[in-house]
């Protein structure tokens, strides 16, 4: 069952602000992290690719989560351009799925691929 979820996260000015996410935890030691494409072309955690699998894998037994960078749908923040602030986006939800589920040992990053997303390069 997938649930909605906030992850905090540091800004550039230090401040707590969050990330929205939406999550299916299982007992599966592994997680797997969804990216979504390029924001400033429309890209969301709710893209169908993302969500297709992301409830794909979570119904084969895997902890899922996908998530919307800084500055996207209801999360803070603003979009770095540079990725810098979106790896740190990606950290801030791994941390979040360590500290959560203290049984997951491995965390596998699916990043949407597209030409416009800093992180595919």
């Amino acid at each position: 069952m997938e649930e909605r979820v906030r992850i905090p996260f540091l800004s550039e000015d230090d401040e707590g602000k969050w990330l929205e996410a939406v999550c299916a935890f299982q007992e599966s030691p592994v997680a797997l992290v969804f990216t979504h494409p390029y924001a400033p072309l429309g890209g969301d955690m709710d893209n169908n690719v993302v969500v297709k699998l992301s409830r794909y894998f979570s119904g084969k037994g895997f902890n899922t989560i996908r998530f919307n960078f800084r500055g996207v749908g209801l999360s803070d923040g603003s979009g770095t351009w540079t990725a810098t602030g979106e790896a740190d986006d990606v950290r801030a939800v791994c941390r979040f799925i360590l500290s959560s589920r203290p049984h997951v040992t491995k965390i596998i990053l699916v990043v949407r691929p597209s030409p416009w997303n800093p992180l595919t390069l």
